[in-house]
């Protein structure tokens, strides 16, 4: 009776036995105990491999004539169809992303590096990236008093303090993350510092989320306030399908409810900003702040153009 069933067995294609065990597996995780069990295997993302397997498979086994031609509809329609459902979702990302930029078009706020003091809670990464030598941020937001100042160190201010046991208190990050900016002992400071000129204050007012044909997205109002002038801008993020399907089939402890459910669904892909418009690019826009290399203002420095700056820098944060 056995060699009997495993003879029927064999006699099934690869594709439909991958699609027998899905179907199997899906059907054990609805059952609590051995549904618990799987669930810590992992067997919610099983699916992902075995349909996507038997597709494949499914797609080779009719062109080598070991099932019906007919069945090539099957793969080009997994795939197919996935891909067209995972580009209308990119697509809508696009169009958010025009209206997120027809909002923030032409907004300006007046900023002079000489005159004042950018607050922002993207501090660091303005400095690191725009034309800005200092920016701020407000620690109250984060539980604490007062200001941290991010600087743009030169390597020699760097080397001083990581040599300089009195002085702890200070955040360094190398600039050898960046594809522009691979130079070594460059770095930013994070100091107890306050602002000393007219603040120019950038602040969030809240996040909406909202639910799309075929995506989920948020959109975040951030108000720039200067002395002069002020703008509402817009930033955003979603999470479109990835390209390639991920099916996910699984069970789990709805706590809420008190009761085991069940679920499919497609995997998204990363979360990711609404078009290039991250909360820096869209105030650097807004303030006029150029694009800047570590590597162009390092040149800058040992060209002697900014030797008053790193005097200040260095008095600043105490350093010798």
């Amino acid at each position: 009776m056995y060699s009997g069933a495993y003879s029927m067995f064999q006699l099934v294609p690869p594709s439909f036995r991958l699609f027998a065990f899905t179907a199997l597996a899906c059907g054990l995780q609805a059952l609590p105990f051995p549904g618990i069990i799987l669930m810590v295997l992992g067997a919610p993302f099983w699916s992902i491999v075995t349909i996507n397997a038997g597709f494949l498979l499914l797609g080779l086994e009719a062109r080598k004539g070991i099932v019906s031609r007919f069945w090539l509809i099957a793969p080009l329609v997994w795939f197919g169809g996935y891909g067209l459902f995972a580009w209308r979702s990119h697509h809508e990302v696009n169009e958010i992303a025009a209206k997120v930029a027809e909002y923030n078009s032409g907004k300006k706020v007046a900023f002079d590096p000489g005159r004042n003091s950018l607050v922002f809670d993207g501090a660091e990464g303005i400095v690191q990236n725009y034309d800005l030598w200092i920016a701020y941020r407000n620690r109250e937001k984060i539980g604490g008093k007062g200001y941290f100042g991010y600087f743009v160190a030169d390597p020699s201010t760097c080397v001083r303090l990581r040599q300089n046991e009195r002085i702890w208190g200070y955040y360094i990050s190398k600039y050898d993350w960046k594809d522009y900016s691979r130079t070594l002992n460059s770095c930013v400071i994070q100091a107890e510092v306050a602002p000393d000129r007219a603040q120019v204050i950038v602040s969030a007012h809240g996040s909406n989320s909202y639910v799309g044909k075929f995506i989920e997205y948020t959109i975040t109002d951030l108000r720039v306030d200067g002395p002069l002038s002020g703008a509402d801008l817009q930033v955003g993020s979603a999470t479109p399908y990835s390209w390639f399907p991920l099916p996910q089939i699984g069970c789990f402890l709805n706590e809420g409810a008190g009761k085991w459910q069940c679920g499919a669904e497609f995997m998204k892909g990363n979360t990711e900003t609404i078009g290039p418009y991250t909360s820096e690019k869209v105030v650097a826009a807004a303030l006029d702040l150029t694009p800047s290399s570590v590597k162009s203002r390092l040149a800058s420095i040992a060209a002697g153009n900014h030797d008053s700056y790193l005097e200040n820098l260095r008095k600043a944060i105490g350093a010798p």
